[in-house]
Order: C-alpha cells, then structure tokens, then sequence
C-alpha cells in the first residue's frame, strides 16, 4: 500500500507523466498539493471547478472518479465519500496505471494521514479554493 505522507511522490514515481498531484476535502480545501510553481493559480481554478461538477454530480448519481482529456494531458480524480485525490498528467501518461493507484490510494486514506498532511503543510501556504 501507498505510504499516505508520500502519495505525490510515489504517484510521480509509479505512473510516468505525472505532472503534479493535490488531495482536497469535500469542502472543497485543498488539504496539500505537489504541482510545479508554474501550475499553481490553475490548481486552484481548476480544483474549484472540478469540486463543483463533482457536487453537482454527486446529487444524482454516485460518483467514485473523473478523467478530463485535453490535447496536452488529462486530469484524473479518484474519490471516495471524504476526499478527492487529483493529478494533472501528460497525454502519455498510463491512463489504466494510474486509475489503479489513485483507487487504492484514495481507499487508504485515514484521518491520520490528513492530519499529517496538513501538519505537513503549516508554515506552508495553501490555497483555498473559490466558488466561481
């Protein structure tokens, strides 16, 4: 199983074409994030946006993951009933590799792991997401 406080990393490491990876609330806080600087303002857009899709979804119908394809890559979510775990990846990233991990890791969440998570964060800022 996937080590909680190295998630980011052993995703990265696992699936080649990750770009960078971030694990939110379903309150929509991004708890912790691993994306280059450069990508930073559209985690948090992109983040909020894909939050509320998944809240409009989820009223109708269950919903445990999300891919969106782009010419350039594709974000892929996996999510359970208190968290979302996100990537953003390149197009030739092992899409059937990393739906696998990102299912067995979101199911290994603890609140522990959270709670180290988000220890991990202080001093570091976080970025709140915003309804738009």
């Amino acid at each position: 199983m996937i080590a909680m406080t190295n998630i980011f990393e052993d995703i990265k490491n696992t699936v080649k074409g990750v770009v960078g990876s971030y694990l939110m609330d379903m309150n929509g806080e991004i708890i912790a994030y691993d994306v280059p600087n450069l990508f930073e303002k559209e985690l948090i857009q992109s983040s909020s946006d894909l939050f509320q899709l998944i809240d409009i979804f989820r009223l109708k119908i269950p919903i445990n993951g999300l891919e969106i394809k782009a010419d350039q890559g594709f974000i892929q979510l996996a999510i359970n009933k208190s968290y979302i775990l996100g990537t953003f990846t390149s197009k030739h990233a092992d899409e059937s590799l990393l739906n696998l991990i990102m299912k067995k890791a979101i199911m290994g969440i603890t609140p522990e792991d959270v709670a180290a998570m988000r220890k991990d964060a202080q001093g570091t800022e976080i970025p709140m997401t915003e309804a738009t």
